[in-house]
């Protein structure tokens, strides 16, 4: 199977989904506790009737925790992104607009229906739709949620910076406990040509983005109101998540960082860097370094709409050495600074862009 490059999302108004990922290696999980709901829920038949379908998925279930999950399926595994729109050069804002300041509440309300039933209708969506999708299916159900405004990183050189304030996602209490999930990261990717173009939307299921722990879905993902970060002061939060290393798509649903613990590292030049990492694949001998002063050369080639390894280019790569350590089940190797001119740090795994650090050298 050859691989198929899934670049980002990148919507120029608010709501987009930023996602860069390749669909033929991804974390394998263990036999999910879901199964059944997700074989069911998968095929349930929409009836022109948002709050019937709400029902049809969820009246096996007892729990809101089975009932959340089928309509998550459901959602990620029947709503394509339209990637269409983002081949536009110019972009209709689709969203709510009270002008007559009288019933809003009404009109809001008929609005979203119809935003809604077009989404279901035509079985695209923007993260907007998604996430609207979402929580109107809880709220017929029962569940208690929310929408979520936020930031999203998804390129290496946004490492310090805050990313862009373009997303939706969704919080759900149940049984006094918070649960974060992003239908539209779950639900897949698009491809692009060489050209830049989207060209399809390619489903994959990410379980990364089902009930994610508030600290990993803070690698990528920050809201704009302070209101979902309860676990530490907001500021605290959004410095962290500013300053985290930058985690590939590809590697952020099977790597935990364990140091150093923020992804700007100020050093002085002959200083000894140690990374370290989990990560929930064996390693071998792929592990490479580079920087912005020596790189590897790019082995990926294109052929048609497809990338493929050259082995050719291949034979020139270099590799570094690393240690697997079985107690805490995590791997680590050393870089040494050895130029005023480094700016950054990528780990490459299996040559796809895994990490990078954003490196500060500073004077004796």
């Amino acid at each position: 199977m050859k691989n198929i490059l899934l670049a980002a999302f990148i919507f120029v108004y608010s709501f987009a989904f930023s996602q860069d990922a390749a669909t033929e290696e991804h974390y394998v999980y263990p036999v999910s506790p879901y199964a059944a709901i997700d074989n069911f829920a998968e095929k349930v038949e929409y009836k022109d009737d948002i709050r019937l379908l709400s029902y049809d998925l969820t009246e096996n279930y007892s729990t809101q925790l089975e009932k959340a999950r089928a309509i998550f399926i459901w959602v990620t595994h029947n709503i394509a992104y339209d990637y269409k729109v983002l081949n536009k050069k110019k972009l209709k804002r689709d969203f709510f607009e009270c002008k007559k300041k009288e019933n809003c509440n009404i009109e809001y309300a008929k609005w979203e229906d119809n935003y809604l039933k077009k989404v279901i209708h035509t079985r695209k969506g923007i993260c907007d739709g998604y996430a609207r999708l979402f929580k109107k299916l809880c709220d017929h159900a029962g569940i208690q949620g929310s929408l979520v405004n936020g930031y999203t990183k998804s390129r290496p050189e946004e490492i310090g910076k805050m990313g862009r304030l373009n997303h939706s996602w969704n919080v759900m209490l149940i049984d006094g406990k918070y649960y974060y999930l992003d239908a539209t990261w779950a639900a897949g990717g698009c491809a692009r040509n060489k050209k830049g173009k989207y060209v399809k939307f390619y489903p994959h299921f990410e379980e990364y983005y089902w009930l994610t722990p508030i600290e990993k879905m803070s690698r990528d993902h920050f809201p704009a109101d302070e209101e979902w970060i309860r676990d530490k002061p907001y500021e605290t939060a959004k410095k962290t998540y500013r300053d985290n290393a930058y985690i590939g798509q590809t590697e952020i649903q099977r790597l935990d960082i364990l140091s150093p613990d923020s992804g700007i590292l100020n050093v002085c030049e002959g200083d000894t860097i140690k990374i370290r990492f989990r990560y929930h694949k064996r390693l071998f001998r792929h592990l490479q370094v580079n920087t912005n002063i020596k790189s590897n050369p790019n082995p990926w080639k294109w052929s048609d709409d497809y990338q493929s390894l050259d082995p050719d280019i291949l034979e020139e790569q270099q590799y570094i050495p690393f240690k697997f350590d079985l107690k805490s089940d995590s791997y680590s190797f050393t870089y040494v600074v050895n130029s005023k001119k480094l700016k950054h740090i990528d780990v490459l795994i299996d040559y796809r862009h895994a990490l990078r650090f954003k490196i500060n050298v500073m004077k004796p």
